[in-house]
């Protein structure tokens, strides 16, 4: 009985990344952060202090609320998209105790980036590099497994990937690029790019794979 219990909570997981809206909302919601950052990045060169303020706390603002909020706003986009095309499936709700031990977990990561990314002294960037990015790995890697998903393993990789690649040609690059490094702009770039097309991908093979009763007839 347990196993059947738990063989219908992965099936429910995998439902849920099936359509791509997860990937694609998470792309956008990286290439958002990393616009703005390089706002700030400009706007600090130029000195123009209230772009860099825009970009600064935006950034901070996008990663922190879109990471809280993306649950509720990932599930209004699949009420009107997803459900009417293969209806609702869901496992037992978890109990209050367990929503907000989620919820925590979720302002502590979102937290734990935002402290990563504020770090500034040049001797503490390569130890930033690797709490950066092994974060975002072991996150898209749990994704991975718990949703059985390979695009978020296929994601999960090529954050490890990049993240050696920094750290092995790290003396060739100039002290702005190993900034971008390590404060995420590139790997948040790339993955924003990836999931964005990934997601986009994937939605429209499942809206051609289940169209609604009305666009069949």
């Amino acid at each position: 009985m347990t196993d059947l219990l738990h063989q219908a909570r992965r099936r429910a997981l995998r439902y849920w990344v099936e359509d791509g809206i997860p990937d694609l909302y998470t792309g956008i919601l990286f290439l958002l952060f990393t616009g703005l950052r390089f706002l700030a990045q400009w706007a600090e060169r130029q000195q123009q202090a209230t772009w860099m303020a825009v970009g600064f706390f935006g950034s901070l603002a996008v990663i922190l609320l879109g990471t809280l909020l993306g649950r509720f706003i990932i599930d209004a986009i699949k009420q009107r998209v997803t459900y009417p095309r293969t209806g609702y499936v869901a496992y037992a709700a978890p109990s209050k105790k367990e929503r907000r031990k989620q919820m925590a977990f979720t302002l502590l990561l979102g937290l734990l980036l935002t402290g990563i990314v504020l770090v500034h002294p040049q001797p503490l960037l390569p130890f930033r590099l690797w709490a950066l990015h092994l974060i975002l790995f072991f996150v898209a890697l749990t994704i991975a497994w718990q949703m059985g998903s390979p695009r978020f393993l296929f994601y999960s990789l090529v954050i490890l990937f990049l993240a050696t690649g920094y750290h092995l040609t790290w003396e060739r690059w100039s002290p702005s690029t190993q900034r971008l490094m390590t404060y995420g702009e590139i790997t948040f770039l790339v993955l924003g790019v990836l999931m964005t097309l990934g997601g986009a991908f994937t939605l429209v093979r499942y809206l051609k794979q289940h169209p609604l009763a009305e666009e069949v007839s």
